[in-house]
């Protein structure tokens, strides 16, 4: 076995990249609800249609390269009229807002709130990511004759990820994490999982949700297998350098299954298929009898004792976020820019002062120390992986066109994967429910089902085959973009 072909990989390498990113879009627009505007009128008779009928949107003519798709969510409250781009980003509109009760009339309440998701950010930056939903926010206005007034940001997600802590249950036990933080909060809350007498640390967070900075510390790798989304991160990590081909090995099985602990059992997979010459035959047994077991239950704690005999653990992947609101980043004094202007300029300068912004975040917000250069705590120098952190490139994360199609492409079979997977096993215990038998032959499961089928199900499952593919057009998407932030104006090629 080549070893270095299957477990090199960077070491204390950090990647960073604004991970969620929120902006809302005031309109000079009359939307209160007694407005008699017609532009305001037609778009909200245009909202009620889509309300009341198809699920998706065939004739809004705009020029946009994504398949885009009504979704009946709401965001808070009045925000309820959604067209969802799968995986990219999210456009809610507030076909009535409330008055301003200090003016005699107009509203200061933002219509427009716009998500951009993280497979768009991390695919093309945040800047980028920015210019693409704003072409498609401004081709909506622009077919209700609607004007923008101002376009502002409301919460940016800074996340660093990283590979740099192995062994984050003894780094930030609280006895050392205490005198090794510099921060206003008061609180800190540890998440552990118990593996037998093992333990591990997944999530620590300081501050709330909904403040005006909430940080969160957690295990990455964990939550992208465990929720069985954003399975791109792991190619993403392979090419960067974060994880071997080894840990995308295990990680991608484990993935599939949507369970952490499934790492452990492909670890023994990788053993048993790659590199089995100095096992004997008993031991091949052992761990055969361990991943395949007769009554269908794994002993999780066994498996992990013996997959650590043989092979390494999974490398653990560290996401550090600072999840900042608009109520705190509107205080910011930022450098204007003289090439952002007009009503997307704040938004624009925020996106280009990202360095001095994540600077005071890890130093002023929130920083780690070494509490024994120094008896006073504030004149503590930043211990190594804080400074390692603080010195990460902060540059939009721009991959290039070859790695973003076998991304998106690798993304594209996990999905078939897991949904064969899920069909195959719903198919199972629905013929189970029906014949009340588990020994049937699969054969017979397929036609339990499509003999209990009547029109009305055809007609559902026509309607919902409909509705996905409209979903999925955006899987594998034309790449029109490559290094598009090096040019004067990135929104001339897209």
């Amino acid at each position: 076995m080549d070893r270095t072909y299957w477990f090199n990989r960077k070491n204390k390498k950090f990647l960073h990249n604004i991970d969620t990113f929120y902006f809302s879009v005031k309109l000079a627009d009359d939307l209160t609800a007694d407005s008699e505007q017609p532009e305001v009128i037609e778009l909200r008779h245009y909202c009620d249609n889509y309300r009341n009928g198809s699920d998706d949107i065939p004739y809004m003519d705009i020029p946009y390269d994504y398949a885009l798709q009504y979704t009946s969510f709401s965001y808070a409250g009045f925000y309820n009229f959604c067209i969802s781009c799968p995986d990219k980003f999210d456009f809610f509109l507030a076909p009535i807002v409330p008055r301003n009760v200090e003016a005699t009339c107009g509203s200061v309440t933002s219509e427009i709130i716009v998500q951009i998701r993280a497979e768009m950010l991390w695919e093309m930056g945040a800047t980028l990511a920015y210019r693409k939903c704003m072409e498609f926010v401004r081709a909506f206005c622009n077919k209700f004759n609607l004007t923008i007034q101002e376009v502002k940001e409301n919460r940016v997600d800074f996340a660093w990820h990283t590979n740099a802590l192995q062994d984050p249950e003894n780094y930030f036990r609280i006895d050392r994490f205490a005198p090794m933080q510099v921060s206003r909060f008061k609180r800190v809350n540890y998440s552990y999982e118990l593996y037998g007498t093992d333990f591990e640390n997944d999530y620590i967070n300081l501050g709330k949700r909904g403040d005006k900075c909430f940080i969160r510390i957690y295990l990455k790798t964990k939550e992208v297998v465990q929720k069985g989304y954003k399975g791109f991160f792991l190619k993403l990590w392979l090419f960067q350098g974060l994880i071997s081909r080894y840990d995308f090995y295990c990680l991608d099985k484990a993935y599939m299954e949507r369970n952490w602990n499934y790492c452990d059992i492909a670890r023994l997979q990788f053993k048993l298929e790659y590199d089995p010459e100095d096992l004997t035959a008993d031991q091949i047994n052992e761990i055969r009898q361990l991943i395949c077991p007769e009554q269908a239950q794994y002993n999780y704690p066994a498996i992990r004792e013996l997959a650590d005999k043989y092979t390494p653990r999974i490398t653990k992947v560290l996401n550090v976020e600072f999840q900042t609101m608009r109520k705190m980043t509107k205080s910011f004094n930022l450098f204007p820019l003289k090439k952002n202007e007009g009503v997307e300029s704040r938004v624009l300068d925020f996106l280009d002062n990202r360095k001095i912004i994540t600077d005071y975040l890890t130093d002023k917000t929130f920083r780690l120390i070494d509490p024994k250069a120094d008896s006073n705590r504030s004149r503590c120098p930043m211990n190594d992986f804080w400074n390692r952190l603080r010195n990460t490139k902060q540059v939009d994360v721009v991959i290039n066109k070859h790695d973003l199609k076998l991304i998106r492409d690798y993304s594209s079979q996990l999905d078939i994967k897991m949904r064969k997977k899920r069909a195959m096993r719903s198919m199972s215990s629905y013929a189970m429910l029906i014949s009340r038998d588990w020994q049937g032959d699969y054969n017979e499961d397929w036609e339990e089902i499509a003999c209990t089928m009547n029109d009305n199900d055809m007609y559902d499952l026509r309607h919902y085959k409909h509705k996905r593919f409209n979903r999925m057009k955006n899987s594998l998407p034309d790449i029109t973009f490559e290094n598009e932030l090096d040019q004067e104006d990135p929104t001339d090629e897209v």
